[in-house]
């Protein structure tokens, strides 16, 4: 196992430092593997977070003055891999005037808001991901760490520092923990909301075990730090392997667990005598841990939970026709009702399914070609039926449309190709690329043989194709 330490020499309070040697050292031997030059600023009140992936092959550390950057290096070599674009640094903290309100320490640290402007990042499981926020009340930006395009953006949520969260492991999802003591699931296909976990909770008593700044303070804050910020439920969350399980810290030590599909509550586990700090599922999903501040860790039985099945439901032609147009619905919430739906009848799902959704078949080149010439067309009819062929080809046809731009059209033409271009690279899916990937993941949700089955068979089809990528991946985990 890895662990990366920092060497931080010559900085004064209150002061900035533009670069710091990071040291990474074999923990089991303390051989130095390698030195990384960092550019960032670091304050001894203050300082952007590095982190390693869960496979702890790549460090990750959040730079830039004006433009925060994230500098990810190859472990344990120190070689740097690429950097990622993170949108603008946090707006400017507040300040206080001497000897008033907001002066002395506080002012010169920036404030309350100053304190919790702190950038925070999340890996997802696989490492392929990487969820950034910038300051307090900023947006959530997913990265893809291969390449660093911009997968999806989320809005901040009311109620605290949001970052405290996870991704789901099929990486279709991150939950955002709130000081209130809900989790919310987001969408990172269309940025939106799928559903809200948990039960609003009062403010704790000032306890500097269960405080937010301890998140971006190193748990230095005492006791004034506590009442500049107020004290707030920590929420920690796990999901279960399968994804199918959500759990989440309570209020007086509580772990609760839902189910991630329906939103159903199904246990809460009792235990601990203060608040919990950290959850984890075994990799089989038959047991959780948490620990507490209590100085004790306990381990649940969680395959013992009941989890009774839905009643069973009569499937009837126009409730499947309903259910197939919210599966292409913008509506997160109301897509994620009807896939519960549709997994509830796993044979019925299946079936239909596999009726309906078919493998990317192999790319034509001329009649993709064809179509992109009918853009042009003096038919508003033709070039909106050629515009609707190319997005159901999907991504197979970006390099016909490049090479067509790449020759200078015309500006109305161009327009045109940039459009649907634009649609395909997008960062939210819509219409019939946004159904099918939901598909995907409800034949994933299934799990049964059949459904694999239908997976493989999706997986088959033409290379590059949303459905065949997004087919591949389910699969594989």
């Amino acid at each position: 196992m890895l662990q990366m330490m920092q060497m931080v020499q010559g900085i004064q309070p209150m002061q900035a430092m533009n670069s710091r040697e990071a040291f990474v050292f074999d923990a089991r031997s303390g051989k130095e593997l390698a030195v990384i030059e960092i550019e960032a600023d670091n304050t001894n009140f203050l300082r952007k977070p590095m982190i390693f992936s869960p496979d702890s092959k790549i460090l990750a550390v959040n730079t830039g003055e004006v433009q925060n950057k994230i500098e990810l290096f190859a472990i344990p070599t120190g070689k740097r891999l690429r950097i990622l674009d993170a949108g603008p640094v946090a707006g400017p903290p507040l300040k206080g005037g001497k000897g008033g309100k907001g002066g002395g320490v506080m002012a010169a640290m920036g404030g309350p808001r100053g304190l919790l402007a702190a950038p925070k990042m999340l890996f997802s499981q696989d490492g392929l991901a990487l969820a950034f926020q910038a300051g307090f009340g900023s947006p959530i930006l997913v990265l893809d760490t291969a390449t660093g395009k911009q997968i999806s953006s989320l809005p901040a949520i009311e109620g605290g520092p949001n970052l405290l969260s996870a991704f789901s492991p099929d990486r279709r999802g991150l939950a955002l923990a709130t000081s209130d003591g809900t989790l919310t699931l987001f969408e990172l296909a269309t940025g939106q909301s799928r559903r809200t976990y948990g039960n609003k909770l009062p403010p704790l008593p000032i306890n500097r075990n269960d405080l937010y700044y301890d998140d971006f303070m190193g748990g230095g804050g005492g006791p004034f730090m506590s009442q500049a910020l107020g004290a707030k439920p920590r929420v920690n969350v796990a999901f279960s392997p399968d994804g199918k399980l959500l759990a989440l810290s309570g209020h007086g030590g509580a772990v609760h667990v839902w189910e991630v599909v329906t939103g159903k509550e199904l246990k809460v586990f009792k235990g601990h005598t203060a608040t919990v700090n950290a959850l984890a599922f075994a990799p089989n999903g038959k047991t959780l841990a948490s620990a507490s501040h209590d100085t004790t860790a306990l381990i649940w039985d969680v395959a013992s939970i009941d989890r009774p099945a839905p009643p069973a439901k009569v499937w009837k032609p126009d409730d499947l026709e309903k259910v197939w147009q919210t599966l292409a619905d913008n509506d997160a919430a109301k897509a994620f009702a009807a896939m519960g739906e549709l997994a509830a009848a796993p044979k019925d799902a299946v079936a239909w399914i596999k009726d309906r959704v078919k493998p990317a078949p192999p790319l034509d080149g001329n009649r993709v070609q064809l179509l992109i010439k009918q853009l042009n067309d003096g038919q508003f009819k033709v070039r909106t039926k050629a515009t609707n062929e190319l997005l159901k080809i999907g991504e197979p046809v970006l390099p016909f449309l490049d090479e067509v731009l790449a020759g200078n059209p015309l500006p109305e033409s161009r327009q045109r190709l940039e459009q649907v271009r634009n649609k395909l690279t997008g960062v939210v899916l819509q219409g019939d690329r946004l159904r099918v990937y939901r598909v995907v993941e409800v034949l994933e949700l299934i799990g049964t043989p059949q459904a694999r089955e239908v997976l493989q068979v999706l997986a088959d089809g033409a290379p590059g194709a949303l459905v065949t990528t997004s087919a591949q991946a389910a699969l594989k985990r």
